[in-house]
């Protein structure tokens, strides 16, 4: 067994903050229903914009405001992080990313990134050993945030045919998956489909309060009720966190790495330190870190690769074309002759000269 100790306490429900995931088609009121439940949670909202400054036009329809960060291309997801993290420094206390998919599938987002490094080096996988880490660091710093975090997602869309009486049918719009990598409702607290006619249909919620429901046109109450639930329970253990100048020497460790491996081990030191002291906030820049020296190696390595490369054609295209060898001891004495190459088939072949 490892040397790992482990503490075993009885559970017990801690006050959380929100991590709600709301999907829908375009017009389905996404943008505005998080902006609605965030007002029923209280307190600053900010919003990250991705969508050409769509949440301006609700800004006089929400009491006390929002402020904004507007993402524009490339959407990296470095730059959600960089943005969640400047709403925390300003004391922000709902944080609306409108829209996550973006991160994923925009300008710059993670599929883009994907496909770049994998035209550029030609493998598919070690592309994406690159990517899937900054959509991790993304992911953890929405559920490590202290925050209450609202996610909109843009669905893919289809349209169905719906009997009205008429003889053609009404004609709907219908969102399906979001445009998310697969399995992104797992994240959430809870996670809303809108439709059309702007209702949410709840198909996951860990609070139990609106489980498998239909509500029609969600809105602050939603989210008093959400608060409620949050509000319930025993303050979560507080957290300790590493001094400065522990951050600054396992800093330098990870930016000092000269290897792959050393780059593992000096993160495995600096995450179980953060383990240990339950400081999520630099066990997340550890992992920012890491990740941002990992890219360098990885450029580093490539560019030595292909200098090689280079090399290597320069000197096959100056090499002096190859002669064969000259036989000193074949012919009358009065001049050297030149022995053929090896016929091939492991003999010698025939040396030429005098019998």
């Amino acid at each position: 067994m490892g040397n790992m100790k482990f503490e075993i306490r009885p559970a017990a429900k801690e006050r959380a903050k929100l991590r709600l995931g709301i999907a829908g088609p375009a017009g389905s009121g996404k943008s505005y229903t998080a902006l609605l439940i965030a007002s029923g949670l209280g307190g600053r909202i900010g919003v990250i914009d991705t969508e050409h400054r769509s949440a301006h036009l609700y800004a006089d329809l929400i009491p006390g405001g929002f402020d904004v960060i507007e993402l524009t291309p490339p959407f990296a997801p470095d730059n959600y992080v960089a943005a969640i993290h400047a709403f925390e420094m300003a004391g922000v206390d709902t944080i609306i990313i409108d829209s996550l998919s973006h991160a994923w599938a925009g300008e710059g987002g993670a599929l883009d990134m994907q496909g770049k490094i994998a035209d550029k080096t030609g493998n598919t996988w070690a592309a994406w050993r690159t990517v899937t880490p900054k959509h991790t660091a993304l992911i953890e710093a929405m559920l490590q945030s202290p925050c209450h975090i609202i996610a909109t997602m843009r669905s893919k869309m289809d349209y169905v045919q719906e009997a009205d009486g008429s003889k053609t049918g009404k004609v709907k719009k219908v969102g399906l998956a979001p445009v998310m990598r697969d399995g992104i409702e797992y994240e959430f607290t809870l996670f809303m489909e809108m439709d059309q006619s702007h209702n949410g249909f709840v198909g996951k919620d860990r609070t139990q309060l609106f489980d498998n429901q239909i509500i029609e046109k969600p809105d602050a109450d939603m989210g008093r009720r959400l608060l409620d639930w949050l509000n319930q329970g025993v303050e979560p253990a507080p957290h300790q966190t590493l001094r400065p100048q522990q951050l600054a020497a396992l800093s330098d460790g990870i930016n000092n790495a000269r290897t792959i491996d050393d780059l593992r081990e000096a993160y495995r030191i600096a995450a179980a330190l953060c383990d240990a002291l339950h400081d999520e906030q630099a066990k997340r820049d550890f992992n920012r870190l890491t990740n941002m020296r990992k890219h360098e190696l990885e450029e580093a390595a490539l560019r030595s690769a292909e200098a090689m490369d280079d090399e290597a054609e320069t000197a096959g295209a100056a090499a002096p074309a190859e002669e064969d060898e000259i036989d000193v001891t074949a012919g009358n004495g009065t001049a050297p002759t030149r022995a053929p190459r090896p016929n091939g088939r492991g003999g010698q072949g025939q040396r030429s000269g005098a019998a």
